[in-house]
């Protein structure tokens, strides 16, 4: 069909319009853009324009109202200066003052200062005997004694709008003895009329408002004079002068009008001139200019769109013999051939590319020739069963085959295409078949399908292929008898393998069980160990303390000093086993908690004072205070442990010079914060080929070290296994000769406020103890002799009344007969054991009165938790430090309040 050349669907008419379009839009679009902008212009000048006549006007009605109240002060000066006091003086000297008759149209009036006209000019207004003392400009006059001038009123005598002035009058004394009024006529000619009475423009006018009262006082159009104005919130733009604005604006005004205005305020009183002009008229030359700008702009389009049909004409008609040939060539069944290009523009290029479009479906041809001659050939050879077939009401027939799946048919050459499904096929096999192809066809989704013809096995994929209206199935069918056999023989065997897993499965969860009761078995021997070691420990440790405390000769308390530091020694030794024991148990569980790290540093600075002092070295504390305030949350109690792990290390290795711990804020992240510690030494130093066997158990940089300074080798496996634990990293570097540096790092939790209790100093809590306790009775449960004498006379030299019980039932029947203020409560006893005990205590009905502190050798976190479980306050471990021991008796003796005295007071001592 040949490209019409005419209607819309032609395409020159569209570009033209579309150019006529586009020509309007612009010129349109500049006219009204030139307009507004002209608009907004013009507005500006005239709001200017008005501003400067309500400017012009304000003063000189400002002039007027100075000039009566100048007149109304002189007149108020004579009354004063004649020292007139009654009215008929006052009378005849306002009837001899002619100054008053001309300002006033309204008559002048002698106020009392109770507000009753006494005398008035002319008198024929009748005013005199009047009360005009609810005026708001009297009361300003006679109360503050300054002029006022008052609103428009409705004149109770002249029953017309008028508007007072009003000056005081003082005598000689400067009293206020009334106040001098003048009154002016609105209705009469007044002097605002020369000013108000004409207009702006021709249809503009001017106004006088009151805004206080929101009330027209005079206008151009005498009609508004009185007009009341619409109440706050009507008319928010005519509110913004009544407000108090100064300037130029647009509003729409009581009477509907759309108008340009300006306000300018009077000094002498909170009145405003306004000057008005209707929109109409303001802009009324512009709209008259603008007409032949739009009628210039429609002409110019039409002869726009006429040269730019002209044009298009002139330069499509190539196209347009390009079409009417291919027309021809489409009709006459003739094959295709290249169009004549006659010009090198836009069509030229068009109908060149359309000449390449023609050699490419060339092209294209000859390669789907090609491309069908290869299916063919894998249709042939493909070792794949390939098939499509279309659907009738009733059956499937074959549209194409692969030769393969002929032969596995029987079928030979093309006699198969064509052959319906019931044809080819056993009788229940086919419609099982044809059932498969209309669901696929039906559904539009492929499906796979495993069947089984003449003792063979097929695997087949078959999907829906849609050709124009009709829709046909495709599909490939593979053999898979052999892979089927082997698949029976892997199912075989991994039945075979299955039970084989069930088997060694069975002997695992026996081996498992016996790891774990030999892991339990582990456990209970370290504690039991803990408990045998400590407990007679606790007995040497205490008899040595004893000892040491009676002791006179210096000889003598030398030794025992000696005695109690190996003591102390090889307590150390059995708290860094037991703790690397319970770190490879994974039985030792961090506390998190609230403290400041500057507490810590300055208990470990206290602990390590003498140790420091007795090596003459010195010992540097570097922490910035923002970071010792810093509340945090973690194990204080293990970061102590950790560090004086690595300055005592640094104190055993270093002969002189300086011990340094600094810590440093490493990273600061929303919930934690990360601290890096060093604790750096001027001592022997560290060989480099042996840094990395530092922190591994039982391990010391050289075995003479054990016998120089001695150690086990612990106490940097468990430092890092608790700095690992804190979610850190711990390293050294070290030069021999120059000293270490052994650094690590923590991860502590944010806090707001650290908690921590202000303890008591140690060496304090003995002396404490005696000042506000002397005389407690305390009961000490405790089975082996020679902790209970220890623990006794410790107490009993603090002045606390000691008594104690072999077991816990021996403690339950010495409480029947006795209160008592604490108990210190061993854990493993014969008869009852300190946790049967506790729980017995606490379920008597006076059983939460007494304190109940535990003092045992278990010093597992599992055994703390216990105690704390069952009811007890308080852990003392053993060997029992008599500082720690008198530390937690003054506290929980501060905390409960004296027992009543039982019936048997048995104090040992």
């Amino acid at each position: 069909m040949l490209l019409m050349e005419s209607g819309l669907r032609s395409l020159k008419t569209r570009v033209t319009l579309f150019t006529l379009g586009i020509f309007l839009v612009c010129i349109w679009s500049l006219a009204w853009f030139a307009g507004h902008a002209l608009r907004g212009e013009m507005e500006q000048q005239i709001g200017v324009q008005e501003y400067s006549t309500a400017a012009f006007i304000a003063r000189a009605i400002d002039r007027e109202l100075e000039d009566r109240l100048e007149a109304l002060h002189k007149v108020a000066g004579l009354i004063r200066e004649r020292g007139a006091s009654e009215h008929q003086t006052i009378q005849a000297l306002l009837d001899e003052r002619l100054i008053l008759k001309g300002p006033f149209n309204g008559g002048t009036m002698f106020v009392s200062s109770a507000g009753t006209v006494l005398a008035e000019v002319p008198e024929s207004m009748g005013r005199i005997g009047l009360d005009l003392g609810d005026r708001p400009y009297l009361e300003i006059a006679l109360r503050d004694g300054r002029p006022a001038i008052g609103s428009p009123v409705i004149g109770r005598k002249q029953q017309a709008p008028v508007f007072g002035m009003a000056v005081p009058v003082r005598d000689a004394h400067e009293r206020i003895i009334g106040a001098l009024v003048g009154v002016t006529n609105l209705d009469q000619s007044n002097f605002l009329d020369p000013i108000t009475q004409k207009t702006y423009g021709k249809t503009g006018s001017y106004l006088l408002v009151a805004p206080s009262q929101r009330l027209v006082v005079t206008a151009s159009d005498k009609r508004r004079i009185m007009e009341v104005l619409p109440p706050a919130g009507a008319n928010p733009e005519l509110d913004r002068f009544i407000d108090g604005y100064e300037g130029s604006g647009r509003l729409v005004n009581p009477l509907g009008v759309d108008v340009l205005v300006a306000a300018k305020r009077l000094v002498q009183t909170d009145w405003y001139v306004a000057v008005t002009l209707p929109v109409d008229e303001a802009f009324e030359p512009m709209q008259a200019s603008l007409q032949p700008i739009l009628l210039a702009a429609l002409a110019l389009s039409i002869l726009a769109a006429g040269l730019t049909w002209w044009m298009l004409r002139r330069q499509l008609s190539p196209m347009l013999d390009a079409a009417r040939t291919l027309a021809a060539v489409a009709d006459d069944g003739q094959p295709l051939q290249v169009l004549p290009v006659s010009q090198g523009d836009e069509i030229g290029q068009l109908i060149g590319a359309f000449n390449r479009l023609i050699e490419t479906a060339l092209e294209r041809e000859a390669a789907l020739r090609k491309s069908e001659e290869l299916f063919s050939q894998f249709m042939r050879h493909s070792p794949v069963y390939i098939f499509i077939k279309e659907m009738t009401p009733t059956d499937s027939r074959v549209v194409q085959a692969s030769a393969n799946f002929r032969e596995m048919i029987g079928v030979t050459g093309e006699a198969m295409r064509g052959k319906l499904m019931s044809e080819l096929f056993p009788p229940e096999f086919a419609r099982k078949m044809i059932a498969d192809d209309h669901a696929i066809a039906a559904s539009g989704k492929p499906m796979r399908l495993d069947e089984e013809l003449d003792g063979r096995y097929y695997t087949t994929i078959k999907f829906p292929i849609v050709q124009g209206d009709r829709t046909l199935v495709a599909g490939y069918t593979m053999d898979i008898t052999e892979r089927r056999q082997v698949e029976c023989e892997l199912e075989t065997y991994r039945h075979h393998l299955e039970k084989l897993v069930e088997e060694r499965t069975a002997a695992l969860s026996v081996a498992k069980e016996v790891a774990e009761a030999a892991n339990r078995a582990k456990s209970t021997f370290l504690a039991t160990m803990s408990h045998e070691l400590r407990t007679p420990l606790n007995g040497i440790m205490g008899m040595v303390d004893l000892a040491r405390r009676s002791a006179t000769d210096p000889r003598q308390i030398e030794q025992l000093a000696k005695a109690q530091q190996a003591s102390h020694s090889l307590l150390a030794i059995i708290n860094d086993i037991l703790d690397i024991s319970k770190i490879e148990a994974e039985r030792l569980k961090l506390e998190n908690i609230e403290f400041r790290l500057g507490g810590v540093l300055n208990n470990l600075s206290s602990l390590l004072a003498s140790r420091v002092a007795d090596k003459g070295l010195q010992f540097a504390l570097d922490l910035p205070p923002e970071l010792a305030a810093q509340p945090v949350r973690g194990d204080p109690l293990r970061l102590s442990q950790i560090l004086i792990n690595l300055a005592g290390n640094a104190i055993k290795f270093t002969e002189h010079g300086t011990i340094t711990v600094s810590a440093r804020l490493e990273e600061e992240r929303e919930q934690s914060l990360c601290i890096h510690f060093a604790v750096r030494d001027t001592g022997i130093g560290i060989a480099r080929e042996l840094l990395p066997r530092l922190f591994s158990a039982f391990e010391q940089a050289d075995g003479s070290m054990t016998r120089k300074y001695g150690g086990t080798g612990l106490g940097l496996a468990i430092s890092k296994r608790l700095v690992t634990m804190m979610g850190g990293r711990i390293g050294v570097e070290s030069e021999p000769g120059v000293g270490s540096t052994f650094w690590f790092t923590v991860v502590l939790g944010k806090a707001t406020s650290a908690g921590e209790i202000a303890a008591v100093p140690v060496g304090d809590a003995e002396q404490l103890l005696r000042e506000r306790h002397a005389g407690r009775r305390v009961l000490l449960v405790e089975d082996e002799p020679v902790n209970q004498e220890v623990a006794r006379d410790l107490m009993a030299e603090s002045g606390l009344l000691v008594e104690t019980a072999d077991d816990g039932m021996a403690a339950l029947e010495m409480l029947d007969r006795g209160g008592y203020d604490l108990i210190l409560m061993d854990i493993q006893m014969p008869r009852m054991n300190g946790i049967e005990a506790t729980r017995a205590i606490r379920a008597r009905p006076d059983g939460g009165s007494v304190p109940i502190l535990a003092m045992t050798a278990n010093a597992f976190e599992d055994d703390r938790r216990q105690c704390l479980a069952c009811g007890m306050n308080d852990f003392v471990a053993k060997p029992v430090d008599p500082t720690v021991l008198f530390s937690r008796l003054l506290k929980w003796l501060d905390a409960f309040p004296r027992a009543a005295p039982g019936s048997g007071e048995r104090a040992q001592s």
